[in-house]
């Protein structure tokens, strides 16, 4: 069976035996542009077009032999750092062994580079797939404003320490600060704090940090 033969079959498969809407299911999906400056086409992608995100992403290749299939895996995991999505779900499809009477074999890639074999009825459903991106979109989210939480932390917690010290100094005599030297430090000190907030008063302005809104989400 020649890829595009098989390509057709999965986009057939995927449309009437899942559901899948035919509006969400781009057939040789532009990525990029790349690093290189290069755009690269997946065979499939599932598409959420309400928020205009890829949530999955299909290859079909015509041979499952270790070369072939480790440079698939390595194709489909360069197609997700295109997208800049850590967890999209990836999957790979080939033909079936002769005499097997299966339609076709599916693959799914592993976050460790691996692959798991799964039957066409495991395959998940648009709505699942959907769901999956939502939680695993919300979940990564979480950890990283936890992570900015800690490092604000961290960082309140080291500009302290530095004004202790600078205030033992000064009260010892050690070090006399001028208020032209408080003022810098305190603007310094500012500055450090800055890139964690998203509002910000300094010497009677206001700064505000700007996040583009990427796309018009509906999550809850």
């Amino acid at each position: 069976m020649e890829e595009r033969e098989l390509q057709t079959s999965v986009y057939e498969y995927l449309a009437l035996e899942k559901a899948y809407p035919k509006s969400e299911l781009l057939v040789e999906a532009v990525l990029g542009p790349s690093s290189d400056g290069k755009r690269y086409r997946a065979d499939l992608a599932v598409l959420d077009s309400s928020r205009s995100e890829i949530i999955a992403l299909i290859e079909v290749k015509r041979s499952r032999e270790h070369k072939a299939l480790r440079s698939a895996i390595s194709q489909l995991l360069h197609y997700r750092r295109l997208l800049g999505k850590a967890y999209v779900p990836l999957y790979l499809f080939f033909p079936p062994p002769p005499g097997s009477g299966k339609q076709f074999e599916i693959a799914q890639v592993l976050p460790d580079g691996n692959t798991k074999d799964i039957y066409p009825s495991e395959f998940p459903t648009y709505d699942a797939l959907i769901s999956g991106d939502k939680s695993t979109k919300k979940a990564t989210r979480t950890v990283a404003v936890r992570d900015t939480y800690d490092r604000f932390q961290v960082t309140c917690i080291c500009l302290a320490i530095v004004v202790a010290i600078f205030l033992v100094l000064d009260v010892s005599k050690v070090l006399q600060l001028s208020i032209k030297q408080l003022t810098l430090a305190g603007i310094s000190g500012a500055l450090f704090i800055l890139p964690f907030a998203a509002k910000f008063k300094m010497l009677g302005i206001e700064f505000e940090r700007h996040t583009p809104d990427r796309t018009a989400s509906n999550e809850p």
